[in-house]
């Protein structure tokens, strides 16, 4: 069966019965304002967390483990939590991620009002909303094309990270930063409130329930995750360029500091380089603000191109401009290649999966793309321990371009990655 073909028998079986465009288009809009809620928990809890933790202790070690605490869930559960987004009603999912989020906050802030709040309770608490942030989102993800029809799906994905680029990624740590100012019991409470109106939200959508009933053993189903994907010619094309753009990135992240502030190259204070990253969220926010416009415009395959290719010249681009510009404009040029990458592969992965195991499907993807980001900044730290810098931001530029290599692949499946192009708007 085609990629056409399967997308087209999905879209007959998981629409919501409605009736019309319209309905589907309520549901999505009520996904979106419950995606919308829990974002700006989540970037809230991004900086409150820390704050709190530094209200207890001074300890770096403490500060780490809450940090490790909130990060590891991707790593370890994406798997195991994208196999019960295939076996579970996803509206339950989504309602009870949010819920128990809720009450994780709740009760730090009266723990912390009460002056009783101990310091393994925040780093438990971090974990539990970080194991509660991977069923979200990969609940909302499996969740999300099963509302829209297939030519929509570019506009709705870029709906989606245009909520979580401005919301997690820069409203909410700064109404965090704000608010825990004022008191971080508020703060904390403030965050388990838009929790819980998200969780709300979700019990208005359809209850999504599992595409099959047919259920192997734990092993088999993770198994069958993978092997779904990496037998898809262009999802495993896509999964190792995505592999080589984690690796290379977080290696480039890891080293930037080092480059740019203090007395590396640059010689950025603290202020311009919090402006460089400020800068460069906002490029992607204007990125995906822009894709559902781009998106009827170019063909997918010339967007997954630039996009490859944007990447690698921004990783670059310090080595050879060594100023405030040359760093804001490379985060900012990567931003917007990050944004269109994620748009159009998302959308065909979600197009061309089985609905019945795309939650499995698309946790697998994650875990890829989670589980190399360790690899990145030790062979930069690596590089720079004997070259310096400089010369490990170009190798992460190297690593990067690696992945240019598998663009005449894409280009030869351009009839599968083009098919079905949305309409202009």
């Amino acid at each position: 069966m085609t990629v056409l073909d399967r997308s087209t028998v999905r879209r007959g079986a998981d629409a919501p019965q409605t009736g019309s465009g319209t309905g589907r288009g309520s549901q999505l809009n009520r996904l979106l304002l419950a995606f919308s809620f829990a974002n700006l928990a989540d970037g809230v809890s991004l900086v409150l967390l820390p704050v709190v933790t530094l209200s207890l202790t001074r300890s770096a070690l403490a500060l780490s483990a809450v940090a490790l605490a909130r990060t590891l869930p991707w790593s370890l559960l994406s798997m195991p939590i994208g196999v019960l987004a295939d076996r579970k009603a996803l509206r339950t999912l989504l309602i009870s991620a949010n819920a128990t989020r809720a009450v994780v906050m709740a009760a730090l802030a009266v723990m912390l009002v009460a002056g009783v709040l101990p310091l393994f309770a925040v780093i438990a608490a971090a974990a539990a909303i970080g194991v509660c942030e991977v069923c979200y989102d990969i609940a909302a993800q499996t969740a999300l094309p099963r509302l829209v029809p297939s030519e929509a799906l570019e506009k709705a994905n870029s709906r989606q990270t245009l909520i979580a680029e401005t919301l997690h990624g820069m409203a909410g740590p700064a109404l965090g930063g704000l608010v825990a100012g004022i008191g971080p019991g508020v703060a904390l409470a403030g965050a388990g409130g838009c929790y819980l109106v998200a969780g709300l939200l979700g019990v208005r959508l359809p209850r999504l329930n599992p595409e099959s009933v047919t259920r192997g053993s734990l092993r088999t189903d993770l198994v069958s995750g993978i092997r779904i994907v990496w037998s898809d010619p262009l999802l495993r094309v896509f999964l190792v360029m995505t592999g080589f753009g984690a690796v290379s990135f977080a290696g480039w992240q890891a080293m930037l500091s080092l480059f740019a502030l203090g007395t590396g190259p640059v010689h950025l204070s603290s202020l311009e380089f919090g402006l460089v990253y400020t800068i460069g969220s906002l490029g992607g926010v204007l990125a995906a603000a822009a894709m559902p416009f781009l998106s009827t415009r170019l063909s997918r395959t010339t967007l997954v191109f630039a996009a490859r290719f944007l990447a690698t010249a921004s990783l670059a681009l310090p080595f050879f401009l060594r100023s405030f510009l040359g760093c804001a404009i490379a985060v900012t040029g990567y931003s917007m290649a990050v944004i269109a990458w994620n748009v159009v592969t998302v959308s065909h992965r979600q197009r061309s999966l089985p609905p019945a195991s795309m939650g499995r499907s698309n946790a697998s993807y994650r875990t890829v793309a989670w589980g190399l980001l360790p690899l990145g900044p030790v062979v930069a730290g690596l590089v720079s321990q004997g070259m310096g810098p400089a010369v490990a931001l170009l190798c992460m530029s190297g690593i990067s371009a690696l992945a240019l290599f598998l663009l005449p692949t894409v280009h030869r499946r351009r009839a599968l990655l083009d098919a079905e192009q949305p309409e202009p708007v």
